[in-house]
């Protein structure tokens, strides 16, 4: 039972407190891109809590090996992009076998190279995670992930509805603006500094 409530509490932790969606680079311009049409978040949120939940645990348990465990942080994360590229190179070759549609093959290729699939073996690792508090985190990745696109959905509704904005800022600059404070808004309540 303690098992089950680890891998719930973590992918909590991951999914709301901590936010990782917001982190920058293919993770946010994807969020963005996909709160104007969601037709594919749950497809979207379930690549990326797959890629994300093998990666956790593939880095851990290479992570258990003492002689690799004594490297440089830096041999980790090349060592986790590693690993993601070939996890990558499985997923498309499965996809290939079963005949999948180009489209399909593109989004894969998203999803396994989000920043928020990179981030979270590196998380796992500095927050010291078993394995099923990174499982927890894997899912919880992908939650965050569509959590975070749904409230971007709600707000490009409302920025295209609302007449006191600016013309300058309607549409992408205010959507920027409105993930920015959902996600410093998300980042308060981790109860850490923001440091600048």
């Amino acid at each position: 039972m303690s098992y089950i409530f680890s891998l719930l509490s973590t992918a909590v932790l991951v999914g709301i407190v901590q936010n990782l969606v917001f982190s920058g680079g293919l993770g946010a311009s994807e969020a963005l891109r996909m709160s104007v049409k969601p037709k594919l978040l749950l497809e979207f949120s379930v690549f990326i809590s797959l890629f994300s939940v093998v990666l956790s645990v593939s880095c851990f348990f290479l992570d258990t090996i003492p002689e690799f465990n004594e490297l440089n942080l830096y041999y980790h994360y090349i060592s986790y992009i590693g690993i993601l590229i070939v996890l990558y190179i499985i997923s498309v070759l499965i996809a290939l076998i079963f005949k999948a549609s180009k489209s399909l093959i593109s989004r894969l290729a998203v999803a396994a190279f989000n920043t928020l699939v990179l981030a979270v073996p590196m998380i796992n690792r500095l927050s010291g995670f078993t394995v099923y508090e990174a499982v927890g985190s894997g899912l919880g990745a992908g939650a965050a992930f569509g959590f975070a696109v749904l409230l971007m959905n709600i707000s490009a509704k409302r920025i295209k509805e609302n007449d006191d904005i600016p013309e300058a800022f309607k549409g992408s600059p205010a959507l920027f603006i409105y993930a920015a404070l959902i996600s410093l808004g998300l980042y308060a309540l981790s109860g850490r500094a923001l440091l600048i």
